[in-house]
């Protein structure tokens, strides 16, 4: 199994670039952000912008990935490559030889990089999606108040006081004087809870929200997260 893994089968690939399936504002946004921020161009990948519909509807696509959920990646080898975290690595590993986004292997804020590639799609977000709902997902006359303030509690507890942990040195991005992936992850988030209103981070984490203003000003950010007119 050791050398059978260790090895890469030489051929042709079945696909020319890797496509990332995506609609605006939703999870895969993370890995279309990483792209855009790589300057990668459509003959190194694909962004394939679909609807919800298509999503749930499309016996294509449900060949692909079965879940029939956001986000994932049809690879040159057929293979669908499915999470946030697993797509950024893998593109940063593939295309970012010069550790422009993120550590070189044996750098001491490597692990913090990986670190954050995780936390942001199983700590924050949840939260985010949970958040955006109670607010946005039912009949407003029916809103449950108090998932929204237990969920605003959690939000400021969690995730915006883990990140106000982390810049407490003074640093400008998470992992010091760099932008890199670990910004790219953690600002779609940010992005998500401040729809509702609750960016949880100016006045008690002022940190964070200089964080959060710096990421937010980015022309990347700005083509990715700006609704459209």
């Amino acid at each position: 199994m050791a050398a059978a893994m260790g090895a890469s089968a030489a051929g042709a690939p079945l696909h020319p670039v890797p496509v990332v399936y995506h609609i605006q504002f939703w999870s895969s946004s993370r890995v279309v952000h990483l792209v855009e921020e790589l300057g990668l161009t459509p003959r190194q990948v694909v962004v394939k912008v679909i609807t919800d519909a298509q999503l749930k509807g499309s016996p294509e696509l449900a060949a692909l990935n079965p879940q029939k959920k956001l986000p994932f990646m049809l690879d040159t080898d057929g293979q669908t490559i499915l999470e946030s975290g697993a797509l950024c690595a893998l593109l940063l590993e593939r295309y970012d030889h010069s550790f422009r986004l993120w550590p070189a292997p044996g750098h001491p804020r490597r692990a913090k990089a990986l670190q954050w590639l995780h936390y942001g799609p199983a700590s924050a977000y949840p939260l985010a999606v949970k958040m955006f709902m109670a607010t946005f997902g039912v009949d407003p006359t029916k809103q449950d108040i108090k998932v929204i303030e237990d969920t605003k509690r959690d939000w400021l507890r969690g995730p915006i006081k883990v990140l106000e942990k982390e810049l407490a040195d003074g640093r400008k991005w998470l992992l010091g004087e760099d932008y890199t992936v670990a910004d790219i992850v953690m600002s779609y988030d940010m992005m998500t809870m401040s729809f509702t209103g609750v960016p949880g981070a100016h006045g008690t984490c002022p940190r964070v929200a200089a964080w959060f203003d710096r990421a937010s000003s980015r022309p990347a950010y700005k083509k990715l997260y700006t609704p459209p007119s």
